[in-house]
Protein backbone atom coordinates (compact mmCIF):
# COMPACT_ATOMS: atom_id res chain seq x y z
CA UNK A 1 0.00 0.00 0.00
CA UNK A 2 1.38 3.39 -0.99
CA UNK A 3 2.01 5.55 2.06
CA UNK A 4 0.86 9.15 2.33
CA UNK A 5 4.43 10.42 1.96
CA UNK A 6 4.98 8.29 -1.13
CA UNK A 7 1.77 9.65 -2.62
CA UNK A 8 2.87 13.23 -1.99
CA UNK A 9 6.32 12.67 -3.50
CA UNK A 10 5.05 10.85 -6.58
CA UNK A 11 4.08 13.93 -8.67
CA UNK A 12 7.25 15.89 -7.93
CA UNK A 13 9.75 16.28 -10.77
CA UNK A 14 13.53 16.23 -10.48
CA UNK A 15 13.82 19.99 -9.83
CA UNK A 16 11.15 19.94 -7.13
CA UNK A 17 12.76 16.98 -5.37
CA UNK A 18 16.18 18.63 -5.54
CA UNK A 19 14.76 21.85 -4.06
CA UNK A 20 13.05 19.88 -1.31
CA UNK A 21 16.26 18.07 -0.32
CA UNK A 22 18.36 21.24 -0.38
CA UNK A 23 15.84 23.11 1.80
CA UNK A 24 15.83 20.23 4.29
CA UNK A 25 19.63 20.21 4.37
CA UNK A 26 19.76 23.96 4.98
CA UNK A 27 17.20 23.88 7.79
CA UNK A 28 18.58 20.68 9.34
CA UNK A 29 22.35 20.45 8.77
CA UNK A 30 22.45 17.04 10.44
CA UNK A 31 20.03 15.78 7.79
CA UNK A 32 22.38 17.02 5.08
CA UNK A 33 25.01 14.52 6.18
CA UNK A 34 22.46 11.71 6.13
CA UNK A 35 21.27 12.70 2.67
CA UNK A 36 24.86 12.63 1.42
CA UNK A 37 25.28 9.09 2.80
CA UNK A 38 22.11 7.90 1.07
CA UNK A 39 23.15 9.48 -2.23
CA UNK A 40 26.48 7.67 -2.04
CA UNK A 41 24.62 4.35 -1.84
CA UNK A 42 22.66 4.99 -5.04
CA UNK A 43 23.70 3.24 -8.29
CA UNK A 44 25.01 5.38 -11.18
CA UNK A 45 22.30 7.37 -12.99
CA UNK A 46 21.03 5.68 -16.16
CA UNK A 47 21.35 7.27 -19.56
CA UNK A 48 18.81 10.13 -19.78
CA UNK A 49 15.71 9.53 -21.90
CA UNK A 50 15.70 10.44 -25.56
CA UNK A 51 14.78 14.07 -26.12
CA UNK A 52 13.79 15.51 -29.47
CA UNK A 53 16.10 18.26 -30.65
CA UNK A 54 14.74 21.68 -29.79
CA UNK A 55 11.98 20.31 -27.57
CA UNK A 56 13.81 20.54 -24.23
CA UNK A 57 13.34 18.24 -21.25
CA UNK A 58 11.10 15.26 -21.77
CA UNK A 59 7.68 15.98 -20.26
CA UNK A 60 6.70 13.54 -17.54
CA UNK A 61 2.98 13.11 -16.91
CA UNK A 62 2.31 14.04 -13.27
CA UNK A 63 0.81 11.41 -10.98
CA UNK A 64 -2.13 12.95 -9.10
CA UNK A 65 -2.95 11.88 -5.59
CA UNK A 66 -6.11 9.92 -4.91
CA UNK A 67 -9.02 12.21 -3.94
CA UNK A 68 -9.28 10.43 -0.58
CA UNK A 69 -5.68 11.38 0.16
CA UNK A 70 -6.31 14.97 -0.91
CA UNK A 71 -9.34 15.20 1.37
CA UNK A 72 -7.36 13.86 4.29
CA UNK A 73 -4.63 16.41 3.66
CA UNK A 74 -7.18 19.24 3.60
CA UNK A 75 -8.59 18.09 6.94
CA UNK A 76 -5.07 17.91 8.35
CA UNK A 77 -4.38 21.45 7.14
CA UNK A 78 -7.54 22.74 8.82
CA UNK A 79 -6.60 20.95 12.03
CA UNK A 80 -3.08 22.40 11.92
CA UNK A 81 -4.45 25.90 11.41
CA UNK A 82 -6.71 25.42 14.39
CA UNK A 83 -4.18 24.00 16.83
CA UNK A 84 -0.70 24.94 15.58
CA UNK A 85 1.91 25.09 18.33
CA UNK A 86 3.25 28.22 16.64
CA UNK A 87 0.04 30.10 17.42
CA UNK A 88 -0.40 31.05 21.06
CA UNK A 89 -3.34 33.44 21.08
CA UNK A 90 -6.96 33.66 20.04
CA UNK A 91 -6.91 37.37 19.29
CA UNK A 92 -8.42 39.13 16.31
CA UNK A 93 -5.30 38.74 14.15
CA UNK A 94 -5.80 35.49 12.26
CA UNK A 95 -2.95 35.98 9.80
CA UNK A 96 -0.80 33.26 11.38
CA UNK A 97 -3.62 30.74 11.14
CA UNK A 98 -4.27 31.66 7.52
CA UNK A 99 -0.58 31.18 6.73
CA UNK A 100 -0.67 27.80 8.45
CA UNK A 101 -3.69 26.80 6.39
CA UNK A 102 -2.14 28.03 3.15
CA UNK A 103 1.02 26.05 3.84
CA UNK A 104 -1.07 22.89 3.90
CA UNK A 105 -3.38 23.63 0.96
CA UNK A 106 -1.05 25.34 -1.52
CA UNK A 107 1.04 22.18 -2.20
CA UNK A 108 -2.19 20.37 -3.06
CA UNK A 109 -3.16 23.07 -5.54
CA UNK A 110 0.32 22.76 -7.03
CA UNK A 111 -0.39 19.08 -7.72
CA UNK A 112 -3.32 20.18 -9.86
CA UNK A 113 -1.16 22.85 -11.46
CA UNK A 114 1.29 20.17 -12.57
CA UNK A 115 -1.43 18.49 -14.60
CA UNK A 116 -2.64 21.80 -16.00
CA UNK A 117 0.85 22.84 -17.06
CA UNK A 118 1.29 19.48 -18.77
CA UNK A 119 -1.81 20.29 -20.83
CA UNK A 120 -4.11 17.83 -19.05
CA UNK A 121 -6.64 20.00 -17.29
CA UNK A 122 -9.10 17.14 -16.99
CA UNK A 123 -6.63 15.23 -14.79
CA UNK A 124 -6.65 18.20 -12.40
CA UNK A 125 -10.42 18.10 -11.86
CA UNK A 126 -10.49 15.34 -9.17
CA UNK A 127 -7.77 17.08 -7.17
CA UNK A 128 -9.41 20.50 -7.37
CA UNK A 129 -12.83 19.04 -6.61
CA UNK A 130 -11.53 17.27 -3.51
CA UNK A 131 -9.76 20.40 -2.25
CA UNK A 132 -12.73 22.69 -2.86
CA UNK A 133 -15.42 20.38 -1.53
CA UNK A 134 -13.49 19.45 1.60
CA UNK A 135 -12.26 22.96 2.35
CA UNK A 136 -15.70 24.54 2.11
CA UNK A 137 -17.52 21.59 3.67
CA UNK A 138 -15.23 21.53 6.71
CA UNK A 139 -14.81 25.31 7.09
CA UNK A 140 -16.99 25.36 10.19
CA UNK A 141 -14.06 23.76 12.01
CA UNK A 142 -12.05 26.98 11.78
CA UNK A 143 -14.64 29.69 11.16
CA UNK A 144 -14.44 30.88 14.76
CA UNK A 145 -10.71 31.66 14.47
CA UNK A 146 -10.25 32.43 10.74
CA UNK A 147 -12.51 35.13 9.37
CA UNK A 148 -11.90 34.26 5.72
CA UNK A 149 -9.15 33.07 3.36
CA UNK A 150 -9.84 35.00 0.17
CA UNK A 151 -6.28 34.77 -1.19
CA UNK A 152 -6.25 31.00 -0.83
CA UNK A 153 -9.58 30.72 -2.64
CA UNK A 154 -8.35 33.10 -5.33
CA UNK A 155 -5.45 30.73 -5.99
CA UNK A 156 -7.88 27.82 -6.06
CA UNK A 157 -10.18 29.73 -8.41
CA UNK A 158 -7.29 30.52 -10.73
CA UNK A 159 -6.36 26.83 -10.90
CA UNK A 160 -9.97 25.91 -11.63
CA UNK A 161 -10.18 28.53 -14.39
CA UNK A 162 -6.99 27.32 -16.09
CA UNK A 163 -8.05 23.68 -15.82
CA UNK A 164 -11.46 24.42 -17.34
CA UNK A 165 -9.91 26.48 -20.14
CA UNK A 166 -7.45 23.71 -20.94
CA UNK A 167 -10.22 21.17 -21.59
CA UNK A 168 -12.68 21.06 -24.47
CA UNK A 169 -15.89 20.69 -22.49
CA UNK A 170 -19.20 19.50 -23.84
CA UNK A 171 -22.19 21.81 -23.19
CA UNK A 172 -23.42 19.34 -20.57
CA UNK A 173 -20.04 19.24 -18.82
CA UNK A 174 -19.78 22.99 -18.86
CA UNK A 175 -23.19 23.45 -17.27
CA UNK A 176 -22.41 20.78 -14.70
CA UNK A 177 -19.25 22.58 -13.61
CA UNK A 178 -21.06 25.93 -13.55
CA UNK A 179 -23.69 24.48 -11.23
CA UNK A 180 -21.15 22.85 -8.93
CA UNK A 181 -18.92 25.91 -8.73
CA UNK A 182 -21.87 28.18 -7.99
CA UNK A 183 -23.01 25.78 -5.26
CA UNK A 184 -19.55 25.98 -3.67
CA UNK A 185 -19.65 29.77 -4.01
CA UNK A 186 -22.93 29.96 -2.13
CA UNK A 187 -21.80 27.54 0.55
CA UNK A 188 -18.53 29.40 1.00
CA UNK A 189 -19.84 32.95 1.05
CA UNK A 190 -18.36 33.59 4.51
CA UNK A 191 -14.87 32.17 3.93
CA UNK A 192 -13.90 33.94 0.68
CA UNK A 193 -14.92 31.18 -1.74
CA UNK A 194 -17.63 33.31 -3.34
CA UNK A 195 -15.11 35.86 -4.59
CA UNK A 196 -12.26 33.43 -5.13
CA UNK A 197 -14.23 31.02 -7.31
CA UNK A 198 -15.87 33.77 -9.39
CA UNK A 199 -13.13 33.55 -12.01
CA UNK A 200 -13.71 29.81 -12.34
CA UNK A 201 -17.47 30.29 -12.81
CA UNK A 202 -16.86 32.90 -15.49
CA UNK A 203 -14.29 30.68 -17.24
CA UNK A 204 -16.82 27.84 -17.33
CA UNK A 205 -19.59 30.12 -18.63
CA UNK A 206 -17.53 31.76 -21.36
CA UNK A 207 -15.08 29.07 -22.39
CA UNK A 208 -13.34 30.04 -25.62
CA UNK A 209 -16.45 30.62 -27.73
CA UNK A 210 -17.71 33.75 -25.97
CA UNK A 211 -18.29 36.09 -28.97
CA UNK A 212 -16.40 39.17 -27.66
CA UNK A 213 -13.46 36.90 -26.80
CA UNK A 214 -13.51 35.30 -30.22
CA UNK A 215 -13.36 38.73 -31.85
CA UNK A 216 -10.42 39.77 -29.67
CA UNK A 217 -8.47 36.62 -30.46
CA UNK A 218 -8.93 37.45 -34.14
CA UNK A 219 -7.38 40.88 -33.59
CA UNK A 220 -10.49 43.05 -33.16
CA UNK A 221 -9.59 45.32 -30.23
CA UNK A 222 -12.21 47.69 -28.79
CA UNK A 223 -12.65 49.72 -25.62
CA UNK A 224 -14.77 46.92 -24.14
CA UNK A 225 -11.94 44.41 -24.35
CA UNK A 226 -13.15 40.81 -24.26
CA UNK A 227 -16.52 41.68 -22.72
CA UNK A 228 -19.99 42.29 -24.12
CA UNK A 229 -20.99 44.68 -21.37
CA UNK A 230 -19.25 45.88 -18.20
CA UNK A 231 -16.45 43.52 -17.13
CA UNK A 232 -16.98 41.37 -14.07
CA UNK A 233 -14.92 42.04 -10.94
CA UNK A 234 -12.80 39.00 -11.81
CA UNK A 235 -11.92 40.32 -15.30
CA UNK A 236 -8.20 40.69 -14.58
CA UNK A 237 -7.94 37.26 -13.02
CA UNK A 238 -9.77 35.69 -15.95
CA UNK A 239 -7.51 37.48 -18.44
CA UNK A 240 -4.42 36.16 -16.63
CA UNK A 241 -5.79 32.60 -16.59
CA UNK A 242 -6.54 32.78 -20.31
CA UNK A 243 -3.11 34.19 -21.07
CA UNK A 244 -1.45 31.42 -19.07
CA UNK A 245 -3.27 28.81 -21.13
CA UNK A 246 -2.64 30.51 -24.46
CA UNK A 247 1.08 30.90 -23.74
CA UNK A 248 1.43 27.28 -22.68
CA UNK A 249 -0.15 26.30 -25.97
CA UNK A 250 2.21 28.56 -27.92
CA UNK A 251 -0.61 30.76 -29.21
CA UNK A 252 1.50 33.91 -28.98
CA UNK A 253 -0.43 36.15 -31.38
CA UNK A 254 -3.81 35.42 -29.83
CA UNK A 255 -2.29 35.98 -26.39
CA UNK A 256 -0.88 39.32 -27.54
CA UNK A 257 -4.29 40.44 -28.80
CA UNK A 258 -5.93 39.41 -25.54
CA UNK A 259 -3.28 41.08 -23.36
CA UNK A 260 -3.66 44.32 -25.30
CA UNK A 261 -7.46 44.21 -25.16
CA UNK A 262 -7.55 43.48 -21.41
CA UNK A 263 -4.93 46.03 -20.39
CA UNK A 264 -2.36 43.42 -19.35
CA UNK A 265 0.40 45.67 -20.59
CA UNK A 266 3.39 43.83 -19.14
CA UNK A 267 2.24 40.58 -20.70
CA UNK A 268 1.47 42.38 -23.95
CA UNK A 269 4.98 43.78 -24.21
CA UNK A 270 6.59 40.44 -23.38
CA UNK A 271 4.46 38.75 -26.05
CA UNK A 272 5.42 41.34 -28.65
CA UNK A 273 9.05 40.51 -27.96
CA UNK A 274 8.38 36.81 -28.49
CA UNK A 275 6.63 37.68 -31.75
CA UNK A 276 9.75 39.45 -33.01
CA UNK A 277 8.37 42.94 -32.44
CA UNK A 278 10.87 44.03 -29.79
CA UNK A 279 11.19 47.64 -30.87
CA UNK A 280 7.42 48.07 -30.71
CA UNK A 281 7.47 46.60 -27.20
CA UNK A 282 10.22 48.97 -26.13
CA UNK A 283 8.39 52.05 -27.46
CA UNK A 284 5.25 51.04 -25.57
CA UNK A 285 7.29 50.35 -22.45
CA UNK A 286 8.92 53.77 -22.46
CA UNK A 287 5.44 55.26 -22.28
CA UNK A 288 3.52 52.84 -20.07
CA UNK A 289 5.93 51.26 -17.60
CA UNK A 290 5.53 52.75 -14.13
CA UNK A 291 7.68 50.58 -11.85
CA UNK A 292 11.25 49.37 -11.82
CA UNK A 293 10.00 45.82 -11.23
CA UNK A 294 8.02 45.94 -14.48
CA UNK A 295 11.07 47.20 -16.32
CA UNK A 296 13.15 44.34 -14.95
CA UNK A 297 10.55 41.79 -16.08
CA UNK A 298 10.54 43.14 -19.63
CA UNK A 299 14.32 43.50 -19.73
CA UNK A 300 14.75 39.84 -18.85
CA UNK A 301 12.33 38.82 -21.61
CA UNK A 302 14.35 40.91 -24.06
CA UNK A 303 17.55 39.21 -22.96
CA UNK A 304 15.96 35.79 -23.40
CA UNK A 305 15.20 36.79 -26.97
CA UNK A 306 18.75 38.08 -27.67
CA UNK A 307 17.67 41.74 -27.60
CA UNK A 308 20.57 42.85 -25.40
CA UNK A 309 20.77 46.51 -26.38
CA UNK A 310 17.03 47.00 -26.00
CA UNK A 311 17.15 45.21 -22.65
CA UNK A 312 19.80 47.62 -21.43
CA UNK A 313 17.74 50.55 -22.68
CA UNK A 314 14.70 49.39 -20.72
CA UNK A 315 16.84 48.66 -17.67
CA UNK A 316 18.31 52.15 -17.69
CA UNK A 317 14.85 53.66 -18.11
CA UNK A 318 13.62 51.62 -15.16
CA UNK A 319 16.10 53.30 -12.82
CA UNK A 320 13.92 56.42 -12.97
CA UNK A 321 10.63 54.63 -12.23
CA UNK A 322 8.75 54.05 -9.01
CA UNK A 323 9.17 51.30 -6.46
CA UNK A 324 12.29 49.50 -5.22
CA UNK A 325 15.00 49.75 -7.86
CA UNK A 326 17.79 47.73 -6.25
CA UNK A 327 16.93 44.37 -7.92
CA UNK A 328 16.78 46.08 -11.32
CA UNK A 329 19.96 48.05 -10.67
CA UNK A 330 21.95 44.96 -9.67
CA UNK A 331 20.70 43.08 -12.74
CA UNK A 332 21.55 46.03 -14.97
CA UNK A 333 25.01 46.39 -13.43
CA UNK A 334 25.90 42.76 -14.08
CA UNK A 335 24.33 42.63 -17.55
CA UNK A 336 26.03 45.83 -18.65
CA UNK A 337 29.38 44.52 -17.42
CA UNK A 338 28.89 41.31 -19.37
CA UNK A 339 28.71 43.29 -22.62
CA UNK A 340 31.41 45.78 -21.58
CA UNK A 341 29.07 48.73 -21.06
CA UNK A 342 31.09 49.93 -18.11
CA UNK A 343 29.61 53.43 -17.75
CA UNK A 344 26.10 52.04 -17.55
CA UNK A 345 27.24 49.38 -15.09
CA UNK A 346 28.66 52.06 -12.80
CA UNK A 347 25.47 54.14 -12.96
CA UNK A 348 23.42 51.09 -12.09
CA UNK A 349 25.75 50.13 -9.24
CA UNK A 350 25.48 53.60 -7.75
CA UNK A 351 21.69 53.51 -8.01
CA UNK A 352 21.63 50.23 -6.11
CA UNK A 353 23.87 51.57 -3.36
CA UNK A 354 21.86 54.77 -2.96
CA UNK A 355 18.76 52.72 -2.22
CA UNK A 356 20.20 49.74 -0.36
CA UNK A 357 23.84 50.15 0.65
CA UNK A 358 25.69 46.96 1.54
CA UNK A 359 29.27 45.79 1.59
CA UNK A 360 28.96 43.26 -1.26
CA UNK A 361 27.66 45.82 -3.75
CA UNK A 362 30.06 48.44 -2.39
CA UNK A 363 33.14 46.32 -3.03
CA UNK A 364 31.76 45.25 -6.39
CA UNK A 365 31.54 48.88 -7.47
CA UNK A 366 35.06 49.43 -6.18
CA UNK A 367 36.25 46.59 -8.43
CA UNK A 368 34.73 48.00 -11.59
CA UNK A 369 35.12 51.75 -11.05
CA UNK A 370 38.94 51.94 -11.41
CA UNK A 371 39.98 55.60 -11.63
CA UNK A 372 36.43 56.79 -10.98
CA UNK A 373 36.38 55.17 -7.55
CA UNK A 374 37.61 58.06 -5.33
CA UNK A 375 34.73 60.47 -6.04
CA UNK A 376 32.18 57.66 -6.03
CA UNK A 377 33.52 56.40 -2.71
CA UNK A 378 33.28 59.86 -1.18
CA UNK A 379 29.70 60.29 -2.40
CA UNK A 380 28.63 56.98 -0.89
CA UNK A 381 30.37 57.54 2.45
CA UNK A 382 29.01 61.08 2.75
CA UNK A 383 25.52 59.74 2.24
CA UNK A 384 26.06 57.00 4.85
CA UNK A 385 27.35 59.48 7.42
CA UNK A 386 24.25 61.64 6.95
CA UNK A 387 21.75 58.77 7.01
CA UNK A 388 20.39 57.06 10.08
CA UNK A 389 19.15 53.54 9.51
CA UNK A 390 16.80 51.44 11.68
CA UNK A 391 19.14 48.52 11.08
CA UNK A 392 22.63 49.96 10.72
CA UNK A 393 24.34 46.64 9.96
CA UNK A 394 25.06 47.45 6.32
CA UNK A 395 26.36 50.91 7.21
CA UNK A 396 28.60 49.39 9.85
CA UNK A 397 29.98 46.79 7.46
CA UNK A 398 31.05 49.48 5.02
CA UNK A 399 32.48 51.74 7.75
CA UNK A 400 34.56 48.91 9.21
CA UNK A 401 35.71 47.89 5.72
CA UNK A 402 36.96 51.44 5.24
CA UNK A 403 38.58 51.61 8.67
CA UNK A 404 36.11 54.30 9.75
CA UNK A 405 35.94 53.19 13.38
CA UNK A 406 34.31 56.21 14.97
CA UNK A 407 31.62 56.32 12.27
CA UNK A 408 30.84 52.67 12.99
CA UNK A 409 30.51 53.40 16.71
CA UNK A 410 28.29 56.38 16.02
CA UNK A 411 26.05 54.28 13.77
CA UNK A 412 25.29 51.79 16.56
CA UNK A 413 25.25 54.11 19.56
CA UNK A 414 21.46 54.04 20.03
CA UNK A 415 20.79 50.78 18.24
CA UNK A 416 18.51 48.12 19.70
CA UNK A 417 20.29 45.46 17.65
CA UNK A 418 22.33 44.03 20.53
CA UNK A 419 24.22 41.58 18.34
CA UNK A 420 25.33 44.34 15.99
CA UNK A 421 26.39 46.64 18.83
CA UNK A 422 28.29 43.78 20.46
CA UNK A 423 30.09 42.98 17.22
CA UNK A 424 31.22 46.56 16.75
CA UNK A 425 32.22 46.95 20.40
CA UNK A 426 34.27 43.77 20.47
CA UNK A 427 35.95 44.64 17.17
CA UNK A 428 36.94 48.15 18.24
CA UNK A 429 37.76 47.64 21.92
CA UNK A 430 41.52 47.21 21.29
CA UNK A 431 41.71 50.42 19.25
CA UNK A 432 39.05 52.73 20.73
CA UNK A 433 38.45 51.51 24.28
CA UNK A 434 37.47 54.90 25.68
CA UNK A 435 34.78 55.38 23.00
CA UNK A 436 33.50 51.84 23.61
CA UNK A 437 33.00 52.21 27.36
CA UNK A 438 29.99 54.60 27.24
CA UNK A 439 28.23 52.36 24.75
CA UNK A 440 28.67 49.29 26.95
CA UNK A 441 27.56 51.18 30.03
CA UNK A 442 24.49 52.50 28.19
CA UNK A 443 23.45 49.02 27.03
CA UNK A 444 23.94 47.55 30.51
CA UNK A 445 22.02 50.35 32.23
CA UNK A 446 19.14 49.99 29.76
CA UNK A 447 18.61 46.42 31.02
CA UNK A 448 19.43 46.84 34.70
CA UNK A 449 17.30 49.96 35.19
CA UNK A 450 14.31 48.22 33.62
CA UNK A 451 14.49 45.59 36.37
CA UNK A 452 13.83 42.62 34.10
CA UNK A 453 15.49 39.78 35.93
CA UNK A 454 15.24 37.36 33.02
CA UNK A 455 17.59 39.62 31.03
CA UNK A 456 20.20 40.32 33.70
CA UNK A 457 22.65 37.92 32.09
CA UNK A 458 22.73 40.22 29.06
CA UNK A 459 23.45 43.17 31.31
CA UNK A 460 26.34 41.24 32.86
CA UNK A 461 27.75 40.60 29.39
CA UNK A 462 27.73 44.34 28.66
CA UNK A 463 29.41 45.08 31.96
CA UNK A 464 32.07 42.50 31.10
CA UNK A 465 32.64 44.23 27.75
CA UNK A 466 33.00 47.53 29.60
CA UNK A 467 35.57 45.89 31.89
CA UNK A 468 37.55 44.72 28.86
CA UNK A 469 37.50 48.24 27.42
CA UNK A 470 38.62 49.82 30.71
CA UNK A 471 41.52 47.40 30.90
CA UNK A 472 42.44 47.93 27.23
CA UNK A 473 42.67 51.63 28.06
CA UNK A 474 44.82 50.90 31.11
CA UNK A 475 42.14 52.21 33.50
CA UNK A 476 41.84 49.48 36.12
CA UNK A 477 41.00 51.94 38.90
CA UNK A 478 38.20 53.49 36.87
CA UNK A 479 36.85 49.99 36.17
CA UNK A 480 36.79 49.12 39.86
CA UNK A 481 35.00 52.38 40.62
CA UNK A 482 32.41 51.71 37.89
CA UNK A 483 31.83 48.18 39.18
CA UNK A 484 31.51 49.33 42.76
CA UNK A 485 28.96 51.93 41.72
CA UNK A 486 26.88 49.31 39.96
CA UNK A 487 26.91 47.01 42.98
CA UNK A 488 25.86 49.84 45.23
CA UNK A 489 23.08 51.02 42.94
CA UNK A 490 21.65 47.57 42.28
CA UNK A 491 22.42 45.88 45.63
CA UNK A 492 18.78 44.78 46.10
CA UNK A 493 18.68 42.93 42.77
CA UNK A 494 19.65 39.54 44.13
CA UNK A 495 19.77 37.84 40.75
CA UNK A 496 21.99 40.52 39.24
CA UNK A 497 24.58 41.06 41.96
CA UNK A 498 26.03 37.48 41.82
CA UNK A 499 26.60 37.99 38.11
CA UNK A 500 28.50 41.26 38.63
CA UNK A 501 30.72 40.37 41.58
CA UNK A 502 33.00 37.89 39.75
CA UNK A 503 33.75 40.35 36.94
Amino acid sequence: MITLLESMLAPLNREALQTLLLNLARSRPEWGAEIEKEIAKLPPSPTPPFVLAGVGALAVAPVPLAPTVIRKQVRNALKAALSSENINSWDDDDSDRIMELESGITPLIEIADASIEAGDGRAAFPTLEAITDELIGEWERVEDVISEASELFEDLGRAWAEALLTVELTPEERQDWIDRLETWQEAGDTCGADRGLAVAVEAAKQGWDYPPLVRVLQGEITDKGAWEDEPEDCADELAVARLNVLERQGRWQEAAYLAEAEGQYERHMALLVRLGRAEEAVEIALTLLSTAASALTLAKVLIENNEINRALRIGEHGLSLQGPISPLAIWLRDTALAVEEKALAIRAAMAALREAPNLIDYTRLQEIADEQWPPLREEILTRLRATRSFDAANHVDIFLHEGMREEALHAVHDSWNYDLVARVVETLTPELPLQVIPICAHQAARIMDAGKADRYHYAAQWVERARNAYRAAGQEEQWQAYKAGLLATHQRKYKLVPMLRPL
